[in-house]
Parts: structure tokens; C-alpha cells; sequence
């Protein structure tokens, strides 16, 4: 019986220990942002944007490649929700920590800092999604070459969805 339990539990500990650490992250790189501002001037934001980005990556990536080595037998949908799961609950972290400390947050109005952290959250999470992905593909292909095709055709998929969204 402790047996069926513990992957589940490697699972929900690894989610829930990666969201923290990426809220973390993203909370540091907030209070970061107006030093970098003196460094790169307008770029700032969107600097710490791009450092966001890539610690999603990562995170969503580690999560992935945690839970597939503590079970090799986990089956692919499991790996993707710990992916999606560490975006989403990484950004619906800090998103709260913004709204439980409304002067820490550029704007006073509680109402905007949580409208703009729900679009923050689903789209976290589509971008963890894409990343879980790619990890998963690096877990479980085993063929060198045949992974990364996949991965190439995956970045294009996304590449081109970006930009039939961008022109539409």
C-alpha cells in the first residue's frame, strides 16, 4: 500500500517544491528589476521578462525530468500535468504574494494586479506546457536523432502558431 502512494506523493512533493522555488525566482527578479533598470534603462522589463521565461523553462523542465527518473513507469500524462502544474502554480504564487502585499506591487489596485495575474497564470502554463513537452521528449526518446526532430518540429509548431496568432 506505501508502495502505490509514494509516486504520487514524489509527484505532488516535486510540484509543489518547484512552484515555490520559481515564485521565488520570480519574486527576486521583481525586486531586481529597478536595479537592472539603471544598468539597461528601458530594457529592464523586459529583460526581466526573459529571465522569467527561462526560469519557467527550467523549473517546468526539472519537474519533468525529476518525476521521470523517481518512476521511469509514469506515464506521459502525469509528466506533462507536473510541467503545467509548476507554471501555474509558480505564477498563481506570486501573484499572490502581489496581492498580499499590495505596496510591493507597481499598481495599488488589488483588481488589476489580480485580472492581469489570471491571463499571467494560463499563459505560465501554456508556456510550461511547451516545455514539458520538450522535456519529455528528451526523457523518454531514447533515439538521439529522432529526438531532436521531434523537438525541431515541436518549436516550429509553436513558432508557427505564434505567428498565425500575431497575424490573424
Amino acid at each position: 500500500m506505501a508502495e502505490s502512494t509514494k509516486p504520487k506523493s514524489g509527484l505532488l512533493r516535486t510540484i509543489l517544491i518547484t512552484s515555490i522555488l520559481l515564485a521565488g525566482i520570480f519574486v527576486v527578479l521583481y525586486f531586481l528589476e529597478d536595479n537592472i533598470a539603471k544598468l539597461f534603462g528601458g530594457l529592464s522589463n523586459k529583460i526581466v521578462v526573459g529571465l522569467m521565461l527561462f526560469a519557467l523553462w527550467v523549473s517546468a523542465g526539472s519537474a519533468v525530468r525529476t518525476i521521470d527518473r523517481i518512476n521511469r513507469s509514469t506515464p506521459f500524462w502525469k509528466l506533462l500535468l507536473a510541467g503545467v502544474g509548476t507554471a501555474a502554480l509558480g505564477a498563481a504564487l506570486f501573484n499572490a504574494f502581489l496581492l498580499i502585499f499590495p505596496k510591493v506591487s507597481k499598481s495599488q489596485d488589488t483588481f488589476e494586479i489580480a485580472g492581469a495575474g489570471g491571463g499571467m497564470i494560463l499563459v505560465m502554463a501554456g508556456i510550461g506546457f511547451i516545455a514539458s513537452v520538450l522535456a519529455m521528449i528528451n526523457a523518454k526518446v531514447n533515439n538521439r536523432l529522432l529526438g531532436n526532430l521531434l523537438e525541431m518540429a515541436v518549436i516550429a509548431a509553436c513558432i508557427g502558431g505564434f505567428l498565425y496568432i500575431a497575424t490573424k
